[in-house]
């Protein structure tokens, strides 16, 4: 639970816009329930945004 406590993480694949409720954040509908992208996750860093990170293959 130190993810809700912080308030910070990274979901890798969204299924439903509840699942942002964990890191305090409401998911826009367009980013849940898309195919599973590898390496893609939404980052919340505690500021209430929410921003889409690649991780790059090495």
């Amino acid at each position: 639970m130190d993810a809700k406590k912080g308030r910070r993480g990274a979901l890798l694949s969204p299924q439903g816009i509840t699942n942002g409720e964990l890191l305090g954040v409401r998911l826009p509908r367009s980013s849940v329930g898309g195919p599973i992208t590898p390496g893609r996750a939404l980052v919340h860093l505690g500021d209430g945004e929410l921003l889409t990170v690649q991780v790059p293959l090495d």
